[in-house]
C-alpha cells in the first residue's frame, strides 16, 4: 500500500483515471466539432481540382490515368503513380454532393477515419486518460496544417494501422502477423507514395533483429528474418509501373526542394507555431524514453522522423501523426503513475502544470484555427478566378495557356479537354525541374515568354494581376489585356477587350493621347464586366475621371491629399503630376506605393528634385544603389544617371558611393555620347 506522501503525488493522475470515461468522452466531442468546423472551410488548394478531373475522366470518359490530357507541353507522356483510387474516390463524392460539398465530405471522412484510428491505437496499447489529452490536440493540430483534399489525407490513417500491425507483429514473424502488413504495403503503394509504411516497418525489423541477438539465434531464424523482410520490400514493387516508393525517395530530386515552397525546411514557417514547440518537446522526451524502455526500432523511426520533419514543410503532418502514436506508446510503457508515486508533492504539482500547459496549448490552437477557418471562408472564393473562367466560357475563348503553376489544376478542372495549360501540380509525377524552372523565368522575362509563345503557339497567358506581370507579358508583344478579376489577369493574342488599359497598367509613365477613346470606351466595359475586386479598376476609375476632365491641371490639384488608393492609380496620377510639374504631389504619390520597383524610387528622386529637395533625391538614389533590381532595364540606369547629373551640377554628392557613381556613369557613357541630353522628365521613363 502506498503511504500518504505517494498517495498525494500521484493523487491528479489517479483521479484523472478514474474519471476516463467523461474525460476522454468530452475530449473526443471536442476533437470531432473542431474537425467537423475545420472540415467546412471552403477549398483552398488548386491541386485538388486536378485530381478531381483525373478522376471523372477515367471513370466517365475512360481516358486512362497513366497519360497526361491536360497539358500542351507534355501531352501522352507517362504519369508516374498517379493515385487512381484517390482521384475516382474524390469523383464519385463531388458527383454525389457537387464541388464544394463534395470536397469537405471528403474531408469529413479523413478527418474521422484518422481520428478513429489514432483512438483504436490507444486502445489497442490500453493508454492511460493522460496520454489521450496529450495526443488527440496534437493530433488535431497536426491536421488542420494539411487540411487539403489530397491522397494523404487516407495516408495518415495508413500509418496508424501500420503502426497497429507493428505492435501486432512485435514479439515474433510469422505468416498470421506477416499476411497484413503485406496487404496493407499492396494497397497502399497502389493508392499513393507507401515509403511510410518502410519507415515504420523498418523499426519493427530492428525490433526483431535486437531481439535475435540478445537470443544468440540460429542461422535459421536470421534466414526467415531476412526472407520475410524480402518479402515486404518485394510488396512495393507491386503496381502499375513496378516503382518501389523506397527507390522513388532516393532519387527524389533535390532541385525541388528549392523550387517548391511545400519542399521547404519548415522552421522559418513554423518557428511562431507553438503547437510545434510542444511537439519538439516531446521529441525530446520520446528519445529519452525509447533509450531508456530499449526500443530500438522506435528509436530509428523517431530519428527519421525528425530529420523528415526539419527537412520539409509537408513531411510534418505525415511524420508528426506516426511520431505521436510511437509517443502514446513510449509514454503508456513508461508508467508514469509509478514515477509519480516516487516523487515529492511539488515535483507532481510542477509535472501537472506542464502536462495541462501540453495539452491546453494545441488545443487552443486547434479551437483558434477552426475560428479563423470559418472567417476565412468569406474569402477564400477569391481565390479562384471563378469571374475569369466565366468570362472565358461565354466568349468562347479556348487554346493553350500559359498560366501560374499553382492555378493550373483548377483550370484543368474548368476549361479541359478545350484548353490546355503549361503547367500546374503534378511535379515529379509529370513535369521535370527544368520545365518548372523554364515556366517561372518565361512568367518573369517578356522576351522568353515570346519563345515559349513561339514554341508552343500559346493563345492566352493568365497570371496573377500585377503591373509587373502586365509589363513582362506586354514585353513579349504577343497579348494584350482581356479580362482582370480579383487575383488574376488574362491576355489574349486574339481580340482582346482591354489592350489600351494593359498598356497604361503596365506603363503608367506613357501616356498615349490616342488612347483616350479606347480607355473610355474600356472603362465603361470593364464597369459592368469586371469583377468589383479586380485592381485595375480604381486605376481605371482615375483615368476616366482624368480623360473627362475639361482641365487636367485643375483636376489634379483638386485631389485630396490623403490618397487612399492602390498603387497603380497612384503611379498613374503621380507620373501625371510630374507632367505638370507638381513635385510635392508626385513625393506624396510615389512615397506611398507600398510595393515600389525601381521606377517607383527614381519617379520619387525626380520628384524630390522637381520641389527642390536635392538632399532627399539623393538619399533616394542611395536607397536605389543599395538593393538588387531583378528586372532593371538599360533606360533605368540612364534615368539614374542623369539625376546624378544634375544634382551633382547643383552641389558636389553627399550620400551616393563614389564607385557606384562612376560604374553607372561607366555603363551609360557610350548611349550618352549619341543621345541628347535633355533634363529628365515623366517622358524619360516611356522607353520601349
Amino acid at each position: 500500500m502506498p503511504n500518504g506522501s505517494e498517495a498525494v503525488s500521484a493523487g491528479w493522475y489517479e483521479l484523472l483515471e478514474a474519471r476516463k470515461r467523461p474525460v476522454v468522452g468530452t475530449l473526443l466531442l471536442l476533437c470531432v466539432a473542431v474537425l467537423i468546423i475545420t472540415a467546412l472551410r471552403d477549398p483552398v488548394d488548386y491541386d485538388g481540382y486536378w485530381h478531381l478531373q483525373m478522376g471523372k475522366d477515367w471513370i466517365e470518359n475512360g481516358l486512362s490515368p497513366y497519360k497526361d490530357h491536360y497539358s500542351f507541353t507534355h501531352q501522352d507522356e507517362t504519369i508516374k503513380s498517379p493515385p487512381v483510387v484517390f482521384q475516382a474516390g474524390l469523383y464519385v463524392m463531388v458527383k454525389l454532393f457537387g464541388d464544394v460539398l463534395g470536397f469537405i465530405v471528403v474531408k469529413l471522412l479523413a478527418f474521422s477515419l484518422v481520428l478513429a484510428c489514432m483512438v483504436a491505437w490507444l486502445r489497442q496499447i490500453k493508454a492511460p486518460t493522460l496520454v489521450y489529452c496529450l495526443v488527440l490536440p496534437l493530433l488535431i493540430t497536426l491536421v488542420q496544417l494539411r487540411a487539403q483534399v489530397r491522397p494523404e489525407l487516407i495516408s495518415w490513417s495508413l500509418s496508424i494501422i501500420a503502426l497497429m500491425l507493428y505492435h501486432r507483429a512485435r514479439l515474433r514473424l510469422t505468416v498470421t502477423a506477416i499476411a497484413p502488413i503485406v496487404v496493407l504495403i499492396i494497397f497502399w503503394v497502389n493508392y499513393h507514395s507507401s515509403i511510410f509504411a518502410y519507415v515504420i516497418f523498418f523499426g519493427l525489423f530492428v525490433d526483431i533483429g535486437v531481439k535475435l541477438i540478445k537470443q544468440k539465434s540460429g542461422v535459421r531464424d536470421w534466414v526467415v528474418w531476412s526472407c520475410w523482410g524480402l518479402v515486404l520490400v518485394g510488396a512495393g514493387m507491386i503496381n502499375h509501373n513496378m516503382a518501389h516508393p523506397v527507390y522513388g525517395a532516393i532519387m527524389f530530386p533535390d532541385v525541388w526542394k528549392a523550387l517548391i515552397m511545400e519542399y521547404y525546411p519548415p522552421y522559418a514557417l513554423f518557428k511562431s507555431f507553438p503547437p510545434i514547440h510542444v511537439l519538439s518537446l516531446l521529441t525530446l522526451a520520446s528519445i529519452a524514453m525509447a533509450v531508456w524502455q530499449r526500443k530500438f526500432g522506435y528509436l530509428v523511426f523517431i530519428g527519421v522522423a525528425l530529420y523528415g520533419g526539419l527537412s520539409m514543410i509537408r513531411l510534418v503532418t505525415p511524420m508528426g501523426i506516426i511520431f505521436l502514436g510511437v509517443f502514446a506508446h513510449l509514454l503508456t510503457d513508461a508508467r508514469i503513475e509509478d514515477a509519480l508515486r516516487a516523487s515529492s508533492e511539488w515535483f507532481s504539482r510542477v509535472v501537472a502544470v506542464l502536462l495541462i500547459v501540453i495539452f491546453l496549448v494545441p488545443m487552443a490552437y486547434a479551437v483558434l484555427f477552426a475560428r479563423s477557418a470559418m472567417y476565412g471562408n468569406m474569402h477564400t472564393r477569391m481565390l479562384f478566378p471563378s469571374s475569369l473562367v466565366s468570362y472565358m466560357r461565354a466568349n468562347n475563348k479556348t487554346g493553350r495557356i500559359f498560366n501560374e503553376y499553382h492555378l493550373g489544376g483548377y483550370l484543368i478542372y474548368k476549361l479541359s479537354p478545350e484548353s490546355q495549360v503549361y503547367i500546374d501540380g503534378r511535379t515529379g509525377i509529370l513535369y521535370s525541374p527544368e520545365h518548372f524552372v523554364r515556366h517561372n523565368a518565361a512568367r518573369d522575362n517578356g522576351k522568353l515568354l515570346a519563345d515559349e509563345i513561339e514554341k508552343y503557339d500559346i493563345d492566352f497567358a493568365l497570371l496573377e494581376s500585377s503591373a509587373t506581370n502586365a509589363w513582362n507579358v506586354l514585353q513579349s508583344g504577343e497579348f494584350e489585356l482581356d479580362f482582370v478579376d480579383a487575383k488574376f489577369a488574362l491576355y489574349s493574342r486574339n481580340a482582346p477587350a482591354l489592350p489600351a488599359t494593359g498598356r497604361l497598367w503596365a506603363r503608367p509613365y506613357c501616356w498615349i493621347e490616342n488612347d483616350k477613346q479606347s480607355l473610355l470606351e474600356e472603362w465603361e466595359m470593364a464597369s459592368s464586366r469586371l469583377p468589383w475586386a479586380a485592381p485595375v479598376l480604381p486605376l481605371m476609375e482615375r483615368v476616366n475621371e482624368y480623360v473627362t476632365s475639361e482641365d487636367p491641371l485643375a483636376w489634379l490639384a483638386s485631389l485630396s491629399p490623403d490618397f487612399t488608393w492602390n498603387d497603380d492609380s497612384k503611379r498613374f496620377v503621380g507620373y501625371r503630376a510630374l507632367e505638370y510639374g507638381l513635385g510635392k504631389m508626385a513625393i506624396d504619390l510615389f512615397d506611398g506605393v507600398a510595393d515600389k520597383s525601381l521606377k517607383d524610387y527614381l519617379a520619387t528622386a525626380l520628384a524630390y528634385l522637381r520641389d527642390g529637395q536635392v538632399d532627399e533625391a539623393e538619399q533616394t538614389l542611395d536607397i536605389v544603389s543599395r538593393k538588387e533590381w531583378p528586372r532593371r532595364v538599360f533606360n533605368d540606369l540612364l534615368i539614374m544617371h542623369d539625376l546624378l547629373t544634375e544634382i551633382q551640377q547643383q552641389r558636389p554628392l553627399r550620400y551616393m558611393n563614389k564607385k557606384f557613381v562612376d560604374g553607372i556613369a561607366g555603363q551609360v557613357s557610350s548611349a550618352r555620347a549619341s543621345q541628347a541630353n535633355e533634363p529628365v522628365s515623366a517622358k524619360s521613363f516611356c522607353v520601349y
